[in-house]
């Protein structure tokens, strides 16, 4: 099990960047230059994934993905390295990841510990053959092109007396982050789990944030996502000296007064960690379809919050 605040790094293969001398078949991993780091955030929950096996270790693959019972697990980001980490690269270390991976097995003899490379017969370090692997903190520090990831999760790592480290930081956000419309997600009651969560991981959700992100790039202005250590907002823009952050919100006529009840709650707090930047902040809550409930507008507008929806993007981002 993955527990926050773990990082979950990815993996990419590249036959261009990576080619493999020893089997040109097979290209070598590295890890991703961007995105590459997630943190994992929230709890754990039980659900239907679309997915199936692509190797033959199951004695039944590569499978069709299909749905099925399973987990997932929350995640934040991703953030990007400066520069890609090549299987190349971390050969020239080969020795003192040895060293370091090895210190870790026999610090926990009985436990399995997954390491994500292994020396291959003697002929250098390859990725190892799973979908999900350990990354002790041994080969982290081993490895001095990583060193910033440790600094950068230790710096901005969450915590009940400061929830968003980064937020006072004068930059806003980082580069945009695309939801994914088109994402295979079971359907299901937000507010079954955690609602926020389960949320952004349906396909509403997305396509809603990526019309706002669309408008907000029509008008002439960047849109951006969290930066490490700022409040996981949905999309923010700069307005002049003005920041504007948005809550998206995906709506199906029984869930409404949740949904918008904890919209609000979430872009207040987002404004006010934001205010550290000294600069004053905007908010927004956008939603899909436009809420039936005229009370709504009227709350919002008593505590500064704008009220949008696809058919108004455009108009209420400029006003």
């Amino acid at each position: 099990m993955v527990r926050r605040p773990a990082s979950v790094f990815d993996f990419v293969t590249d036959r261009e960047m990576l080619p493999s001398s020893s089997c040109p078949t097979s290209p070598q991993r590295a890890f991703r230059a961007s995105p590459m780091r997630q943190r994992a955030t929230g709890e754990p929950y039980q659900d239907r994934v679309y997915w199936g096996a692509h190797g033959q270790a199951s004695g039944r693959g590569p499978v069709s993905p299909y749905w099925r019972l399973g987990w997932r697990r929350p995640l934040d980001g991703p953030y990007g390295l400066s520069d890609p980490v090549t299987v190349a690269y971390l050969n020239t270390l080969r020795v003192e990841i040895i060293q370091a991976l090895d210190s870790v097995l026999t610090a926990h003899p009985r436990s399995r510990t997954y390491p994500p490379f292994v020396d291959y017969a003697g002929q250098g370090l390859r990725a190892f053959q799973g979908y999900l692997t350990k990354v002790p903190r041994a080969f982290i520090e081993a490895v001095p092109a990583l060193a910033e990831i440790a600094t950068m999760a230790s710096a901005t790592r969450p915590s009940p007396a400061a929830p968003a480290p980064g937020a006072g930081r004068p930059m806003l956000g980082t580069t945009y982050r695309a939801a994914n419309p088109h994402a295979r997600t079971a359907q299901r009651e937000p507010f079954s789990v955690d609602p926020d969560l389960v949320d952004r991981a349906l396909q509403a959700h997305a396509r809603t944030q990526e019309a706002l992100r669309a408008a907000v790039e029509a008008a002439g202005k960047l849109p951006c996502s969290p930066a490490p250590g700022e409040p996981v907002f949905d999309v923010a823009w700069e307005d002049g000296e003005t920041i504007c952050v948005a809550e998206v919100k995906s709506l199906s006529g029984t869930n409404d007064e949740r949904q918008l009840r904890l919209a609000l709650g979430q872009v207040l707090r987002y404004a006010h960690l934001l205010r550290a930047k000294g600069r004053p902040v905007r908010c927004f809550i956008a939603t899909e379809p436009r809420p039936a409930d005229e009370t709504w507008f009227e709350l919002c507008s008593e505590l500064g919050v704008t009220l949008i929806w696809p058919d108004v993007f455009a108009e209420g981002i400029q006003t």
